[in-house]
């Protein structure tokens, strides 16, 4: 279904991109994951009735654009997840499942990186403002006071 299309970012020779520099890449991790991406959506639309759309070759490009912002494993799991719920699938119907098998992913990346700046030391700890640290005080004393436990004050009060 893919190979007449030609991948989105890919150089109309079928070469690999010029860099700045003059040189020319290979196996970018870009090329990589829009292959990726037509594979999987190739996948998907082997499985549904043929598409209904005004510009198939449009809807198909967009679809893989929107595959290729997930990891493969996203791709794969959405690649069966999507024809359960409907064969005829809109991109809105794409984006959601792909955001849905995603979210776990992203919030367990989003602990990993506070956890690792937390290690590092760039955690910067907000300083509590005099209202809020008059408050802490008052409740470690009420605290103190209420558990038996001499503070500060009662030091300072013997001598």
């Amino acid at each position: 279904m893919f190979q007449k299309l030609p991948m989105i970012g890919s150089h109309p020779t079928g070469e690999a991109p010029a860099t700045p520099s003059g040189e020319r890449t290979q196996g970018s991790e870009h090329t990589t994951r829009q292959k990726e991406a037509a594979h999987q959506v190739d996948k998907l639309f082997s499985l549904l009735p043929p598409q209904d759309v005004a510009d198939a070759e449009m809807f198909l490009t967009a679809s893989v654009a929107l595959f290729a912002e997930y990891p493969p494993a996203v791709m794969i799991k959405a690649v069966y997840e999507i024809p359960r719920l409907s064969d005829r699938p809109k991109l809105r119907l794409m984006t959601q499942v792909l955001n849905r098998i995603y979210a776990p992913i992203e919030r367990d990346l989003e602990r990993q990186r506070a956890r690792q700046s937390h290690r590092d030391g760039s955690f910067e700890r907000r300083t509590r403002t005099p209202d809020e640290q008059a408050r802490v005080d008052a409740q470690v004393a009420r605290a103190r006071c209420e558990l038996g436990i001499a503070g500060p004050a009662a030091e300072i009060e013997k001598k």
